[in-house]
């Protein structure tokens, strides 16, 4: 095996190492997957949280009962048990571990209308 190609962990394909992003907290400084692997697992996952949080959503607002997605927001029931935060600043519902975003969303949060 020559020592300009590297192995994606997600396609087991090896290709040159000029197709991977550079990850310096990696041993070899390059990430695990290949950058097109890397991005459609990105976009599925992003699909998959985008489900989760329109999911939610469809229960309607919690104190009047719209049900127009349209119009609905999710929101932390109270501002001081936001999940995680980075340099201060809350992480996005989105950039979420699924796990993390669905337990987020069961504990804390609720949908409320926006009019």
């Amino acid at each position: 095996m020559s020592d300009y190609k590297k192995k994606c962990s997600l396609c087991a394909k090896y290709l040159p190492r000029t197709n991977f992003t550079v990850k310096s907290s990696a041993r070899d400084g390059l990430n695990s997957c290949f950058k097109n692997c890397d991005k459609l697992r990105q976009t599925e996952r992003r699909k998959e949280r985008s489900k989760i949080l329109d999911d939610f959503k469809s229960q309607g607002c919690q104190i009047c009962g719209e049900e127009d997605t349209r119009v609905l927001e999710i929101d932390h029931k109270n501002r001081e048990t936001k999940g995680r935060t980075s340099g201060g600043r809350p992480i996005q519902l989105l950039s979420m571990k699924i796990s993390e975003l669905q337990s987020e969303l069961d504990e804390k949060c609720w949908t409320l209308c926006i009019l």
